[in-house]
């Protein structure tokens, strides 16, 4: 929360769904995602996210950055735009 206080603008938010309803039009963004969207769900979520609206940068937070960590990630990207 920290982080929203230093920031102009910057929201903390429940869901996507809610992100998204604060979303405005073209205007460039970063999301950052905590350790909870760190699976194959979460990742296809955000990926999903970021395709419908590709003024959405995401930015995952993870408490150890691991190889699988890296690897989820990358084999979802993959196998979404192929």
């Amino acid at each position: 929360m920290r982080l929203a206080v230093d920031l102009a603008e910057a929201g903390q938010f429940e869901t996507i769904e809610a992100f998204v309803g604060h979303l405005r039009g073209s205007r460039p963004v970063v999301a950052v995602f905590g350790p909870g969207f760190v699976s194959a769900i979460g990742f296809q979520h955000v990926h999903r996210l970021t395709g419908s609206h590709p003024e959405v940068g995401a930015v995952f937070a993870v408490g150890e950055l691991t190889t699988d960590v890296l690897q989820q990630r990358c084999a979802r990207v993959h196998a979404t735009r192929w």
